[in-house]
């Protein structure tokens, strides 16, 4: 496995910084030979090594999944935080955040963030399990 860099990086940070992915070194070779990546090499201990790939076109997710945390997510949680009245519509986008560490869509780490309290652990399941939330596919 090899560290694949996104595109765009905080310009301030130093590479180890970097967010990345992890991606077979078959696959980064075969993203290297179409031209969607370049080798990042770094002097290391004295010695230039490949400290990873980076894309070379802006990543954009080909298409959102119900899982995809958004911007609308984030603002309905942001009210709910600060103890505002929510919509309809707002409450469903917090209840998929709840949900979003139990789900999975091939894109989403499903470990990433902080441990999900039980309460929080048990509604997200009854959720999935009702088909409250549908087409969310479990974690593994």
């Amino acid at each position: 496995m090899v560290k694949f860099f996104r595109y765009m990086q905080d310009p301030k940070a130093t590479w180890q910084e970097w967010t990345f992915l992890t991606i077979t070194l078959k696959k980064a070779e075969q993203m290297e030979s179409d031209g969607d990546v370049a080798k990042v090499t770094r002097l290391v201990d004295g010695e230039v090594q490949v400290v990873g790939y980076r894309s070379l076109k802006p990543n954009i997710l080909e298409r959102p999944t119900p899982c995809t945390l958004t911007f609308a997510t984030m603002k309905a949680v942001g009210k709910r935080a600060a103890g505002q009245e929510l919509r309809r519509h707002e409450r469903r986008e917090v209840e998929k955040f709840i949900a979003w560490p139990l789900i999975w869509d091939g894109k989403n780490a499903s470990t990433v963030g902080p441990k999900i309290s039980e309460a929080d652990q048990r509604f997200a399941e009854g959720m999935i399990r009702t088909g409250y939330l549908k087409d969310l596919p479990r974690a593994a």
